[in-house]
């Protein structure tokens, strides 16, 4: 039983900070700025030049894996994660569209998620 606990706190911690803006590098939902500097929105017309900006917006336990008709399905390493993701739903989608605004819905589902 403690196993799980310290499982459940390393995923909580995990999923916090990319999403809080504490590690160097990463973007909070609420910002748009790099360590590069300030993204530009651009066309992105390809699951792979979406997938480079989920990973500045949350680079751990995620990956984009489809992209159609303006939905981005994007797989999650845990149940744990997709709950807090889901909560976040709605900065994500503003970050998302702020960068690539032909992103109309993110569809976070439980899934292989590979390094």
């Amino acid at each position: 039983m403690a196993a799980i606990k310290d499982i459940i706190a390393k995923v909580v911690h995990d999923m916090s900070a990319p999403l809080a803006g504490s590690r160097k590098g990463t973007l909070s939902p609420r910002d748009s700025t790099s360590r590069k500097g300030t993204l530009s929105p651009r066309d992105f017309t390809s699951r792979k030049d979406l997938a480079a900006l989920w990973q500045d917006i949350c680079p751990q336990g995620t990956q984009v894996v489809d992209l159609k008709e303006g939905a981005a399905l994007i797989h999650v390493d845990s149940s744990a994660r997709l709950v807090h993701l889901n909560a976040r739903h709605s900065a994500l989608l503003k970050t998302v569209q702020a960068q690539c605004p032909q992103v109309k819905e993110l569809k976070f589902k439980v899934g292989k998620v590979t390094p």
